[in-house]
């Protein structure tokens, strides 16, 4: 029991850096409360076994996990599901077993999952964001969200006004575009939020903080 509960507490502690220390959640910390909530019942999780051994908790009774948190926390914003699944935490092949929806915005991660790995995740969950990389188990591509675009000349023009001057084929769909390599492309270092990501999250912060959106495209 002891070993669950520090694997939780490591989950609970990567997310209180992100909110305290990564652009954009650190500038609304003072307004973002992360609860934990202990669970014994089963929520319909299971795992899926990746080809190095990690597990992917894969939550699909997606009613029954918010109806649980809902008897804590009736006024929730985001649920993040700390699942009973292992990995490698040293494995950088690996993203340590993690997996996110939009609708609702849910994530579930491993015990063991880095904090970059989370902020990624959140950035599907939270931002609505499309993976910008090829290949793999890539999230649901929608060619219309705003991390990716349907030219290169469309790509550059939209994030010029962050100093983006070049765009790469990305986001697991044909002819997509992405901006510079951030989170949503690699999660290793010196890696994060780049500065069209980190808008487009910051808009969707803001929105459910009740404050004025910023403007993401040029």
């Amino acid at each position: 029991m002891k070993s669950v509960l520090a694997s939780i507490a490591n989950a609970t502690n990567g997310l209180q850096y992100l909110v305290n220390s990564i652009h954009p959640w650190s500038q609304h910390s003072l307004q973002i409360r992360i609860k934990t909530i202990s669970n014994q019942q089963s929520l319909g999780c299971s795992t899926l076994t990746g080809p190095t051994g990690w597990q992917v908790p894969v939550c699909g009774d997606t009613s029954g996990i918010i109806n649980r948190v809902a008897q804590d926390e009736p006024d929730w914003d985001t649920i993040i599901v700390v699942a009973n699944a292992s990995c490698d935490p040293n494995d950088s092949s690996s993203s340590c077993g993690t997996v996110a929806s939009s609708f609702p915005a849910l994530t579930a991660v491993s015990p063991f999952t880095r904090f970059k790995t989370l902020g990624h995740e959140l950035g599907h969950s939270v931002g609505k964001m499309n993976d910008e990389y090829f290949g793999g188990l890539g999230f649901i591509q929608t060619p219309t969200r705003e991390n990716c675009f349907s030219s290169e000349a469309t790509c550059v023009a939209a994030t010029a006004h962050w100093g983006n001057a070049v765009c790469s084929l990305g986001c697991n769909a044909p002819s997509t575009w992405r901006p510079a390599t951030q989170v949503m492309h690699l999660v290793g270092d010196p890696y994060f939020y780049g500065p069209h990501e980190a808008c487009l999250l910051d808009r969707k912060i803001t929105f459910v903080l009740g404050k004025t959106q910023p403007n993401c495209l040029n």
